[in-house]
């Protein structure tokens, strides 16, 4: 098969993971687009085989590739999907991470994005089925989440122009409090230090966020079905002297 063939191929793919959101059509063509989007989903689950399909493309992007596969394997996920739909989704997205040495920036930030409340408003399916990829694949984003807090919080007075994907402080902070809710506390024992940073420099206004943000993290009212902070990270707040 020709590259050309096999990209044609790939798109093909993605087109019809997207038909997961007929679910529930009233037309038979819409019907029969989610049989064939949901046979693509099960397949590529069953067989773990999303990375494979990509490698294949011959695409000079992989990366890009991929994204776009998880993309349309998560963006489509709706209300009146079956718990085995979300799954097989789920289980697609953590067979590319279990298969690649290290996730890719660009893969770990896609994933992230969809855990903040912005995707939830559009996505609510999609989101949860993000949140639950994170909290069980959490190492595989411990050095997004670091490059995302070198950029966006204040580390000797300077911000760090290392790629954060354009995370705002309150993106930024929306992240750590839907992780810390998911029972991530892991994966935010490193980006306490940095917070402490935020705490000593000399403009009030940096520091106050910081403060704030701190605030949300340890409150009790921080909503979660999981219980609260993980005394780990309770016990890393322990050590900043203010």
């Amino acid at each position: 098969m020709s590259l050309c063939a096999a990209q044609r191929v790939f798109d093909g793919i993605v087109a019809q993971l997207h038909s997961l959101s007929q679910v529930g059509a009233p037309s038979e063509d819409g019907e029969r687009a989610y049989e064939r989007a949901f046979y693509i989903l099960e397949s590529l689950a069953q067989y773990k085989s999303a990375v494979l399909v990509v490698e294949l493309s011959g695409a000079d992007d992989g990366y890009a590739q991929l994204v776009s596969l998880v993309e349309a394997v998560l963006d489509p996920l709706r209300e009146g999907h079956s718990g085995k739909v979300t799954s097989l989704a789920v289980d697609v997205v953590l067979a590319c991470l279990e298969e690649l040495p290290s996730p890719p920036w660009e893969l770990s930030q896609a994933l992230l994005r969809r855990v903040l409340p912005e995707y939830e408003e559009d996505h609510p399916v999609g989101w949860d089925a993000a949140l639950e990829i994170v909290r069980r694949a959490a190492p595989s984003f411990q050095t997004a989440l670091v490059s995302i807090a070198t950029s966006v919080l204040v580390s000797g007075g300077e911000t760090s122009g290392s790629a954060s994907g354009d995370f705002s402080f309150q993106a930024f902070g929306s992240l750590l409090l839907n992780l810390a809710a998911q029972g991530c506390g892991s994966l935010l024992l490193p980006i306490v230090p940095r917070l402490e940073a935020e705490l000593l420099v000399d403009d009030p206004a940096v520091r106050v966020r910081a403060v704030g943000l701190l605030g949300d993290l340890f409150s009790e009212e921080t909503p979660s079905d999981r219980g609260t902070v993980p005394l780990a990270l309770q016990y890393e707040l322990s050590l900043i002297h203010i």
